[in-house]
Parts: structure tokens; sequence; C-alpha cells
């Protein structure tokens, strides 16, 4: 971060050079800006990773001061001139659907025996014997034998007479019909995947055994593994080389219909799924509402989603006078300025229905005026989650392509700070519907910033 009106672009390029040619070659960072009088060069702001040398990647961002004229991006594998931006035009997101660079492709297996593996997944029901996986059944039973506590544990077991070699055995035990769930194939799947990366499984194959006792039983089996195969936006943005886990993955059901049909919806969920997190899970500052905003965009921008944003204060304060009075201590740094996301969708056919979502997405939740004292604002950067669900929602209908409903998405996004100009309890604010609201207490944030959006 270089400050002062002397190192704007035509002035400083000359000691920048100097400064990223000693950088590069191993002197610390602030250490050569100093040398080279490049002022304030550091140390007001964070970065994520190591960077320290000159082979590590560029650094990520992710948050910003706010004092500063630029922002300059070292590109040690790339020829000068550096990347300077003017603050506020930084290219802070890489906003590529990560979804496609991070779940490896999967593929519809017809067979066992395929060669393009090095390991097979299964998930053991409680069910004898086994269906989809009835070629493992012998390597399984001999196992057991050997070590009956396999009957619960997950194990890695040699598998000489097909192609992938090895086996990752993964049971989900007894399963107790009075407080047990289809969720304990999920939990048991994420775990034998895990496992199978241990082993060093790259190429996976995975058989989905059916288990008659809960519906959709190889369906949340799928997602499970899925799930295990996210990696948060910010680690892959860090170290996008660590960011795929499996190279592909393979899914194998003993019917090749149900295979297909298995595949489809639980890629669909999953791709929903991983936006959730991504806006859901990130810090405060990765995913600020313009952050937010521009992510949405561009996971949208080729699809059948329109999209509408209301950010301009004076239609706050006349159409979402609620929303307007969270979004007023935050409104004074541009970044955690609130914004109003529309997400629709119009089906192709007739409309038979239509679903409403409103989700709630404070970016980061103070408290307000009522700050949350005593150490509970820790992890307030998941209270846009509801937010996050709706645009996941969004994209699940997007690959699905439902013929008759219509579907319209509202993402409430704000940050509800604290400050000089924050709102206080005891406020009296007249809301879109022409009802009066008395604020009892600002941590009841989430109400005001849906409760417009709703009447509209």
């Amino acid at each position: 971060m270089l400050r002062g009106e002397k190192y704007k672009k035509k002035y400083f390029a000359e000691d920048l050079k100097n400064t990223l040619d000693a950088f590069r070659s191993g002197m610390p960072l602030r250490k050569a800006a100093r040398r080279f009088g490049v002022p304030r060069a550091t140390s007001q702001f964070r970065l994520s990773g190591n960077f320290t040398k000159a082979e590590h990647r560029p650094p990520v961002l992710y948050k910003l001061p706010t004092k500063a004229d630029w922002l300059v991006i070292p590109e040690p594998c790339k020829q000068y001139p550096p990347t300077l931006y003017p603050l506020g035009d930084a290219p802070l997101n890489n906003m590529k659907d990560g979804a496609s660079s991070t779940l490896p492709k999967i593929i519809e297996e017809t067979t066992l025996s395929s060669n393009a593996y090095d390991g097979i997944l299964v998930v053991v029901p409680p069910t004898k014997p086994l269906k989809a996986a009835s070629k493992l059944e012998s390597v399984i039973t001999s196992a057991l034998r050997y070590d009956p506590s396999l009957e619960t544990e997950i194990a890695v077991l040699p598998l000489p007479d097909l192609p992938a070699g090895r086996l990752v055995y993964a049971p989900t035990g007894p399963l107790d019909p009075d407080y047990d769930d289809v969720r304990s194939l999920q939990e048991t799947a994420a775990k034998g995947l895990k496992r199978a990366l241990k082993a060093g499984i790259r190429k996976l194959l995975v058989v989905l055994e059916e288990y008659s006792n809960f519906e959709n039983s190889e369906l949340v089996t799928l997602l499970g593994i899925l799930e295990a195969l996210y990696t948060p936006i910010q680690a892959r943005e860090v170290n996008p080389s660590k960011a795929a886990k499996l190279d592909h993955l393979g899914v194998y059901t003993n019917n090749e219909n149900k295979t297909k049909q298995v595949t489809r919806l639980a890629k669909a969920i999953e791709y929903g799924r991983f936006i959730a997190r991504d806006i859901g899970g990130a810090d405060p500052e990765r995913m600020t509402p313009i952050n937010v905003q521009n992510y949405v965009e561009e996971i949208f921008s080729k699809t059948n989603i329109k999209i509408s944003v209301i950010d301009d204060p004076n239609v706050f304060a006349k159409e979402y006078p609620l929303f307007e009075a969270v979004n007023r201590a935050a409104s004074v740094v541009d970044r955690h300025r609130g914004r109003i996301i529309y997400l629709e969708y119009d089906p192709p056919a007739e409309v038979k229905e239509t679903l409403l979502l409103v989700g709630k997405g404070v970016t980061y939740d103070t408290g307000g005026a009522d700050i949350k004292a005593g150490g509970v604002m820790s992890s307030m950067c998941r209270d846009k989650c509801g937010a996050a669900a709706v645009a996941g929602f969004l994209q699940i209908v997007n690959e699905l392509q439902p013929k008759h409903t219509k579907v319209i998405g509202a993402m409430s996004l704000v940050r509800n700070s604290v400050g000089s100009n924050c709102y206080v309890a005891d406020e009296i604010i007249m809301s879109r519907s022409k009802a009066t609201v008395r604020v009892g207490n600002t941590d009841a944030e989430g109400r005001m910033v849906m409760a417009d959006v709703l009447c509209r």
C-alpha cells in the first residue's frame, strides 16, 4: 500500500521496480520498500498466506486498510511493470466458478473393472447381502474374518482382482431406528473420502449401496462425499493448486438409470451448496456486500437467472427504510455499504407455482449499539448464511430448470456496524408497509433487513 500524492503511478515506477527486484531476490518486502524510499509498503493490511520469498504466489488481499491511495500487487511470475490499481478498483475477487476448478470431473460408471481409478470406496449400511458392491463382498468378508472390528472401522483393503487395486471400506455400523437417520450415511461417506485421500487416492470410484430404511440413501451418500471435497474460497485463492482433492470421481450403482439420476441431482445440489458455502463461510472482508454482489453476478452471468441490484441510498431511504436503518452505520465505508440483490428464474413453460425466498445477509453482526459483548461477536461473519442459501438455491434451480416453477430470491446484504451513525433502540421507523416499528434492540437486525423486502 502506497500512500501520498507523490507516489502516484508515473512518479514511483522506478522505485517500485527496484523494491520488487530486491523482494524477488529474497529481501523482506518492508525492508526493500524502506531502502528504495517507497513509504508505507505494508503493515496496514493483512495478507493471507506466507508471502516472503520471490517464488511465492502474489498475495491475496482480504482486509483493506482505510487510509491508502494505491494497491500494488507484485506478480513474481510476470514481466514488469507491476500491477497498480487505484484503491477501490483492485481485483480483490477471483469470481470464476470455483466449483468447476475444485470439484472433480464426475463420471457415471457402468463397471467396477475400469482401469481409470486407483481406489474404490464403498459405504456399507447394515444390510446383507450387498447389491451394487456384490463383487467386493468376498474381500470384505475375508477381512472381517481376520478383524471383526472392521464392522465399525474404516479400512483400506487390498483389491487384487480389480484394476483399482484398493478398497476403502466404510461401514456405518449398526443404525438405531430410534435416533439414526440418513445423515449417518452422509457422515460415513465423508469419513471414507477423507481416508481415501489419506491413502493417496486421486482417482476414486464410489459404489453407492441402497439402504431401504432411508429414502434417497444413495443420493445422500454421494452428497457426503462431494461435501468433503469442498475447499473454502480463501484457501483456494491462497493455494489454487491444492483446491482439487481428486482428479476425477466415478459413481457406480446397481442400476445404470439410477446412476444417471443420482449423479445429476447430486451435482446440481452440490453446485448450489458450493456457492452457499463460499458466500456464507468467507470472512467479513472477503464477502462484503459489494464482493457478494460481484461473486453472484459472475456466477449467474451466463445463466437463465436474472439479477437486479439495489444499492442507491435514496432508494433504501424511500422503499426500504428498515433496511436503511441497519445500513446507516456501515454506509460511511464504501465497501461495507448494503445491497439488496434480487435473483429471478422464469420457467420455459406456463407458471403453475411461484417460490419466494428472502435471505438474511448480515456480512458481520457487531450487534450495533446493543453490542455483542463478552466474546459472543466471534463467528458473526456467518450471519449471512440465509442470503448465501438463497444464492445456492437459485443455482440448483438453474441446474435443474424446473418447467412450471417460477423462483424469486432476495438477498438482504448489510453489515450491522456500530458507530456514531448507527441506529439505536427506541427509534420509531415507518416501514415500507406503513407500519410503525419501534426498535427494541439493535441486535435484532435480521427482521429489520428482511421485512421491507418481504413486503415488496
